[in-house]
């Protein structure tokens, strides 16, 4: 994650204590923002995709389409 930018982040309660981790690895976050695919993974140089690669970027085709508002969490006055 790059420092002034948003993201959309998937996570579960953990299992090993009171804290929350990502569910998945690699399907977890998603910026906020339109960002070119080739950037979304850092991969300039591969020319082939893998299923992973695909599903990420439909998932984070529709996320942007359904351009639902992204709320900050405010951890100091939760409501």
């Amino acid at each position: 994650m790059e420092v002034g930018n948003s993201y959309r982040l998937y996570i579960r309660p953990s299992t090993s204590g009171n804290n929350y981790v990502l569910t998945n690895d690699f399907l977890s976050k998603y910026p906020t923002t339109k960002v070119a695919h080739e950037e979304l993974l850092n991969n300039h140089d591969s020319s082939e995709i893998s299923t992973y690669e695909t599903l990420y970027y439909t998932i984070y085709d529709n996320l942007l389409e359904k351009n639902e508002p992204i709320q900050d969490a405010n951890f100091d006055n939760p409501k």
